[in-house]
């Protein structure tokens, strides 16, 4: 049956029964596992009466007996000629189906004071980390429930005070002959002074229909610097849920840059908390869609203390029936005096058909700030085609360029080249009305 034939409750209801059906499979004897599930009966799936959903249907994951992702030969078979198409790290922690594979895995040779490992370990040998492990286990989000009861492994990354490590791989790959679902959890601590270069990688097969629900906890603590990339390169035919928290302490900075390049239905939720003052948050992304595909990014920032400064960037390039949401928050607590932030939305159609929503928003509760906010949706425009023209180029090439132009502003915080060059080459293999780019050139 497919997902679209229900509707409403019964929607709603057929996917918490598949989940309730998994669950008991999977035989998780850990308490708190089993209080997560029971967080995610009480909230059940977010649907389009839910403000935050309104233009997001999840009606996709109904009317699948999803079967829990396995970590056996097969899968790390078809997970090692995914990761094969990434760019090569030095170090790397791979996951498939949110199970750590050592064997994919590259993690010699770390710097001293630099620890990463499988989520299950770090909950074996550090139990005073539980609360950073399970960091919003008992939120509000039925699918980051969905994810704290059914994640019985995933990444732990710990940057020691005043080392560095970067660039630094997590792969999450979701494979499987069935309808196939997988709930990675990573949890990363950056000591105070420290540096980071995280790239974060959500793959899965063309054609194999899968779930992906992705939870990603980031510390940076006081005056430590991170940049972090997440690459969404999922199947066409897959449903991937990544949600990001970012906490900044004192004096901390963080570049975050979201790329979405594939995936039929993908919804991103990012919260980064300015936690201590003189905290700067950067977030950039960049989301490419065609057919009939769904993209959907969330984004909050929090500004809970002063002299902070957050700079926000998200483009989106739509072709033929493809949807896109930017629904874009700055929080302004009455103590964060002297907050600098600017958010803007920008949105490219290269059809009559596609069809973006954007709303940016701000919610000021202090005086002495300076915020500012904007979105733009519209075509390329024909005089910049005629200018590149009267150059020497093609009308396809002309289009090519100016899509390059406008899609890479969103990269600019992308440090490591060959994460850039591959994100380059996304993009130009891009098709829109049926034409890559490459080939337009």
């Amino acid at each position: 049956m497919s997902g679209r034939e229900l509707t409403g409750t019964a929607r709603a209801d057929a996917f918490a029964a598949a989940m309730a059906a998994a669950f008991a499979r999977a035989a998780a004897d850990d308490a708190g596992r089993r209080a997560a599930f029971a967080r995610f009966g009480a909230l059940g799936l977010p649907g389009p009466r839910d403000e935050e959903w309104r233009f997001t249907d999840l009606a996709p994951l109904a009317g699948h007996d999803w079967i829990l992702g396995r970590a056996d030969g097969a899968a790390q078979a078809g997970a090692a000629e995914l990761v094969r198409a990434l760019p090569p790290f030095a170090h790397r922690l791979v996951l498939v189906n949110g199970v750590l594979a050592p064997s994919l895995s590259s993690l010699g040779g770390l710097p001293a004071g630099v620890t990463v490992t499988s989520l299950a370990a770090a909950r074996r040998e550090r139990p005073e980390l539980r609360a950073e492990l399970e960091r919003d286990a008992d939120g509000d989000d039925a699918l980051a429930a969905l994810n704290a009861a059914f994640a019985a492994d995933g990444a732990f990354v710990h940057v020691g005070a005043g080392r560095r490590v970067g660039p630094l791989a997590l792969l999450a790959v979701t494979t499987g002959a069935a309808p196939t679902m997988a709930h990675p959890r990573t949890v990363v601590l950056l000591g105070e002074g420290s540096e980071a270069e995280l790239v974060e990688a959500h793959v899965g097969a063309p054609g194999a229909a899968t779930f992906t629900n992705a939870v990603t906890a980031i510390t940076v603590g006081p005056g430590a610097r991170l940049r972090h990339c997440l690459l969404e390169c999922a199947g066409d035919a897959a449903v991937l849920r990544a949600r990001l928290d970012l906490r900044l302490e004192r004096d901390s900075r963080a570049a975050a840059t979201t790329a979405t390049i594939g995936g039929a239905l993908v919804r991103n939720d990012l919260r980064a908390t300015l936690a201590g003052p003189g905290a700067d948050c950067r977030l950039d992304g960049l989301y490419l869609a065609t057919g009939r595909q769904h993209v959907d990014n969330h984004t909050t920032i929090d500004h809970a203390a002063p002299n902070g400064r957050s700079r926000e960037l998200y483009k989106g390039i739509l072709d033929g029936h493809a949807t896109a949401v930017f629904d874009g928050k700055v929080l302004v607590a009455p103590v964060a005096l002297k907050t600098d932030a600017v958010q803007a939305n920008h949105n490219l159609l290269l059809s009559d058909d596609a069809v973006v929503n954007s709303k940016p928003q701000f919610n000021i509760n202090a005086d002495d700030v300076k915020c500012v906010h904007g979105a733009a949706i519209g075509q390329l425009r024909e005089e910049e085609i005629f200018y590149l023209r009267t150059r020497g180029l093609t009308r396809a090439a002309a289009r090519a360029l100016l899509l390059y132009a406008f899609a890479s502003e969103a990269l600019g915080a992308v440090a490591a080249p060959a994460v850039r060059a591959h994100l380059e080459a996304l993009v130009q293999a891009f098709m829109p009305t049926g034409q890559r780019l490459r080939e337009a050139a």
